[in-house]
């Protein structure tokens, strides 16, 4: 029998006892015999695992064609690869939120690849018209405009390159030690998040 049919035969047992059609020990005779009905989903596992990769892969194979060929573009066409990939990024989230809400593998994929081309974004034009030469100052902006991203999209995904681009940040060369009590503050971003997946999915 099918995992649909199983399931749908497992919430009918209750109305059929509660109607006197068949007695508690014959609910269980049937369970017993068709086994438990919400077997784990290896399946939607793999599927997510393998929207997360694809996602990463085609976001970091894009950034390195481009890194490849960023000498020949002029300003401009940089500044129009860059937005570009922003905004494909963001359109392929939002078909994930809108169309494929229930999907984890599309959700992830397109977290993952979102953020990636987030960072890309604030890479490409930054060292295009050189805004800042400096790694702590990328990381911290990229993780303040991805802070957002787990709610929005309800992903797992950014909330941990979220916390590995705050851990990241804590160890750039800032010369000053207060400016890194700004990770409580950062974390205190993720933490309502964290304690919601916590709570809902151990």
């Amino acid at each position: 029998m099918k995992s649909k049919e199983l399931e749908w035969l497992y919430k009918e047992l209750p109305e059929l006892i509660a109607g006197g059609v068949i007695t508690p020990e014959c609910a269980d005779a049937i369970r017993n015999y068709y086994g438990p009905g919400d077997k784990p989903g290896g399946s939607k596992t793999v599927l997510t695992v393998f929207g997360l990769i694809g996602g990463s892969l085609v976001g970091l194979g894009i950034i390195l064609i481009l890194a490849h060929n960023w000498d020949a573009l002029s300003r401009m066409t940089r500044l129009a690869v860059a937005v570009g990939m922003l905004l494909f990024a963001q359109g392929l989230a939002g078909y994930a939120l809108l169309r494929r809400r229930g999907s984890a593998g599309w959700t992830e994929g397109s977290a993952a690849f979102l953020m990636l081309m987030l960072g890309a974004a604030i890479a490409l034009v930054g060292q295009t018209y050189q805004l800042v030469d400096d790694a702590g100052a990328f990381l911290l902006t990229w993780m303040a405009l991805s802070a957002p991203l787990p709610y929005l999209l309800g992903a797992t995904t950014p909330a941990v390159l979220y916390l590995a681009g705050i851990t990241a940040w804590t160890f750039t060369g800032y010369s000053g030690g207060t400016e890194k009590l700004l990770v409580w503050g950062l974390l205190a971003v993720i933490g309502p998040y964290c304690w919601r997946l916590l709570k809902a999915d151990r």
